[in-house]
């Protein structure tokens, strides 16, 4: 049996979050395809309450994103004089990037800006001609600061569309072929991204392809082999090194009942050749490139349960967990990486119903969550541009 699942959020335009199986035998995913799976292990931060974490957990938000705690780690680290990029004291990116995402009110789509410390949406735009998101589809341009992400239309037409981030109107939105996994920007209006080229949709056939954002026209890089399953969304992209890395099923048949999703390949992003393809030692989802180009996302162990944050070297597969602290159903897909402030962003389903938006702290190992107002299909942490900066008179 085809093990592989794409999630058009559809059922969200009818009545907020479906209900989701992707066929592997164990992971239940509610809340319109929440990656979590039920049974043993921690279900809820109130969990940890009475355990010694040495720090490892902070609790944001009372309510609807009111700020219960100040020591997130996502405000900073409390080292003195940190340097750039660490969030210390007297580093210029102490505060933390708030994050754009695309939002369902039950009555349409909006662009939205989450403050990440009290979980508040702005929202930017309403939406009204999208129908549908495709969950955990999306990724973020900085040199034009715009977000772009797969949605289906109300006129039943497919689209990619472009996101300014400072307005979260929409400035592009060409039709585009809707058998797209993954996507990754690599430059202004120049995206990479996994494309199914089977049969009747079959999804472990792909080109690597590169996507003009504003005509929504493809080029094949290269063919690439066969996955056995795979997820959408489940890539990430190390611009600086020109790799697109995903994750995908590393056995050639499908195992009854398995979930091992443990293939990881990396692909050139200007020949398309496979630069890495490792068996990691456990399953790993939700990969983002951090600062120094590792790669960090969320494992579980042999017990199954529950997933922790950790590190894959995707040169031989050896995987490292870095935080106790565990999570139970999580949105597939749906991670940001803030790689300036070394913090990894995750959406998660809460036992009793609600969303909450973790932050992990590579520097501080510290997981923080904050309650969300609603459930989001995707977001990334957005820069805005600088303004220009004057030139003072007479100087040069």
């Amino acid at each position: 049996m085809n093990r592989f699942v794409i999630v058009l959020a559809a059922a969200v335009a009818a009545g907020g979050c479906g209900s989701v199986s992707d066929d592997r035998g164990g992971l239940d995913q509610p809340n319109a395809g929440d990656g979590g799976a039920s049974g043993s292990g921690a279900t809820g931060i109130d969990r940890f309450a009475d355990r010694d974490l040495h720090g490892d957990l902070a609790y944001l938000g009372g309510g609807r994103g009111g700020a219960a705690a100040a020591d997130a780690g996502l405000g900073g680290s409390s080292a003195a004089g940190g340097a750039p990029g660490t969030g210390g004291a007297g580093s210029d990116l102490q505060a933390p990037l708030p994050l754009t995402a695309l939002s369902w009110n039950e009555v349409e789509w909006r662009s939205v800006r989450i403050d990440v410390v009290t979980g508040h949406f702005s929202v930017l735009a309403s939406l009204p001609d999208v129908y549908a998101v495709t969950q955990g589809v999306m990724t973020f341009e900085p040199q034009t600061a715009r977000l772009y992400t797969l949605a289906g239309f109300r006129d039943g037409t497919h689209r990619l569309l472009g996101i300014d981030v400072s307005s979260g109107e929409i400035v592009t939105s060409p039709v585009v072929d809707p058998r797209i996994l993954s996507i990754e920007a690599l430059a202004p209006e120049t995206l990479v991204a996994l494309y199914i080229t089977g049969a009747h949709m079959q999804p472990n056939v792909f080109d690597f392809v590169e996507v003009d954002a504003s005509t929504g026209d493809f080029r094949t890089i290269a063919p690439l082999p066969t996955f056995t399953s795979a997820f959408q969304g489940m890539s990430t992209i190390d611009v600086r090194a020109g790799i697109y890395y995903h994750v995908g099923d590393a056995r050639t048949e499908p195992v009854e009942g398995s979930d091992e999703i443990d293939r990881l390949i990396g692909i050139d992003v200007s020949t398309g050749e496979l630069v890495v393809d490792t068996v990691a030692a456990a399953v790993v989802y939700e990969l983002e490139v951090a600062h120094d180009g590792s790669l960090i996302g969320l494992t579980r162990g042999p017990d199954a349960r529950p997933w922790r944050y950790a590190a894959l070297d995707a040169a031989t597969g050896a995987v490292e967990e870095l935080s106790s602290f565990g999570v139970e159903r999580f949105g597939l897909g749906v991670s940001g990486m803030d790689a300036a402030r070394r913090r990894h962003y995750q959406h998660r389903a809460t036992p009793e119903g609600g969303t909450e938006l973790l932050g992990f702290d590579l520097t501080s190992g510290r997981v923080s969550a904050v309650p969300l107002e609603t459930t989001v299909q995707g977001f990334v942490p957005a820069a805005f541009p600088r303004a220009p900066q004057r030139q003072a008179a007479g100087r040069m």
